[in-house]
């Protein structure tokens, strides 16, 4: 500013850049560009496509009003992002923010989904020599299958149940309450050029209790 004066409205105006990750062939960065949303009550990210050669200027690739997180790129060059965008439905104010997994192609064009957990998508990891996805993502306890915690989850609110049993320290993380769900570490299995997902597999199908990854980083390990 002029005068050299910096306040919290400056400092939140400013752009975050977060989630870098380079494509497969040293091309690409692709990247989320943070700014506060138009209600002024969070911030929305969008994705922005760099070419490392710098011949051209940086493209933005996502636009949707809830915004969207770059997550990294299958070997195919196409790139994986999580965001609760509505997909064409009008947006609801009241809907909670529940993060779905998303594949761009590398050509462009109309992002598909690619997963929906009931409770959303938590971490998300891909490497540019498999075509297997590591994510997280909260079942409720006693279901294995998406279906099944989809079904807990009606009949809880059917029976107007809200109440959580807590067990463990903390029973909350930064944000957001620590359970009912408990978080699985699953592996996708990608097949084809479409990046269409073949099989799910449950890394962790017994997890020992809702906050039990809370905070920790996971990494892939090619063997």
């Amino acid at each position: 500013m002029p005068d050299g004066s910096f306040d919290l409205e400056t400092f939140l105006a400013m752009p975050r850049l977060v989630n870098l990750h380079l494509s497969p062939d040293g091309s690409r960065l692709a990247l989320t560009v943070q700014t506060v949303s138009d209600d002024g009550r969070r911030f929305a990210g969008s994705i922005w496509e760099v070419r490392t050669d710098g011949q051209s200027p940086p493209r933005r690739l996502t636009r949707s009003a809830r915004g969207e997180t770059a997550r990294g790129f299958l070997p195919d060059g196409s790139l994986l992002f999580t965001s609760s965008r509505s997909d064409g439905v009008p947006q609801d104010d009241s809907r909670p923010d529940i993060d779905v997994l998303y594949v761009l192609p590398t050509e462009g064009g109309e992002p598909r989904r690619m997963l929906a957990p009931a409770a959303g998508v938590g971490a998300v990891l891909s490497s540019r020599d498999s075509p297997t996805v590591v994510v997280t993502a909260a079942l409720h306890p006693g279901a294995a299958t998406f279906e099944e915690d989809e079904a807990r989850q009606q009949a809880r609110e059917d029976a107007g149940v809200s109440a959580r049993l807590v067990e463990h320290y903390p029973d909350r993380w930064w944000d957001h309450d620590v359970g009912p769900r408990r978080p699985h570490i699953f592996a996708l299995e990608l097949a084809g050029g479409d990046a269409e997902i073949s099989a799910v597999r449950d890394l962790t199908p017994d997890p020992p209790w809702p906050g039990w990854i809370e905070g920790d980083a996971l990494a892939i390990a090619l063997s």
